[in-house]
């Protein structure tokens, strides 16, 4: 589902199959102010959460996210997709 949402994170590897996300804020484009103006979700203390890179592939890796504060992980797929910026027919 394409929401329009942005997600701001700081990223820190930790080693080449291991990262850490920082969420900065958030931009939602689904939710405006009475005066017209776009939500932004600063972030209220939210734990760090750890990724492990379980897989790699051509166009995918597979991952684990664990946030500090929950018992349970979450696996899931990033799909990768290469970008020509300087394009107006990019994929995103």
């Amino acid at each position: 589902m394409k929401t329009g949402n942005v997600t701001k994170m700081k990223v820190k590897w930790v080693t080449p199959c291991e990262y850490q996300l920082s969420f900065i804020n958030m931009i939602r484009n689904d939710t405006v102010t009475a005066d017209g103006h776009k939500v932004v979700v600063e972030d209220k203390g939210h734990g760090l959460l750890n990724i492990d890179i379980t897989t790699v592939a051509k166009d995918y890796y597979v991952f684990s996210a664990k946030e500090d504060s929950m018992d349970f992980r979450l696996r899931d797929t990033a799909w990768i997709y290469k970008i020509d910026l300087c394009s107006t027919n990019s994929v995103a």
